[in-house]
């Protein structure tokens, strides 16, 4: 299955941090042209290059807005 288009709904808080959920919302965020490819090595490597290109988007956010009032903590 390549896509899935109902989002599972939460009634609780417990429920959002389980494994079901938040594995359901991280296959839903990977782009739909990855998750459709029939080569399992070239699913991989797009899927790693995709996560460290999210990890480091991360990072550079965080780094940029580092203050708790979202204000840029530097120039540059």
């Amino acid at each position: 299955c390549f896509v899935s288009i109902i989002t599972p709904r939460t009634s609780t808080n417990a429920l959002a941090h389980g494994f079901f959920y938040r594995t359901y919302n991280k296959w839903n965020n990977i782009p739909l042209e990855m998750r459709q490819l029939l080569s399992l090595t070239e699913f991989k490597s797009k899927l790693m290059k995709y996560m460290w290109d999210s990890v480091a988007l991360e990072l550079i956010i965080s780094d940029d807005f580092d203050r708790s009032d979202g204000t840029r903590a530097h120039s540059g």
